[in-house]
């Protein structure tokens, strides 16, 4: 059997590592907020999260008795960047 050259290898780990960002940028805030351990949610309330972790919004988001009705978020990494 044929090795793949380099060249195939090449792009084929371009596109596993595409597949890859693009999971993590679609990655979901819901689950991500699930994912946080309990302790660290002690105090925190928050209810209808949706968009990604990089851009969504939640609604009544309420962290040791102040309340904010809605909450966007847009986070740009790219300024950490350069």
């Amino acid at each position: 059997m044929k090795r793949p050259s380099k060249k195939t290898l090449g792009y084929i780990g371009l596109a596993i590592g595409s597949f890859v960002l693009f999971l993590i940028y679609q990655f979901p805030a819901a689950y991500g907020w699930q994912m946080v351990p309990a302790n660290l949610k002690r105090g925190v309330y928050i209810q209808d999260i949706e968009g990604s972790i990089w851009s969504g919004k939640a609604s009544n988001l309420n962290i040791a008795g102040e309340s904010i009705d809605t909450l966007h978020w847009q986070l740009n990494l790219l300024p950490l960047l350069t």
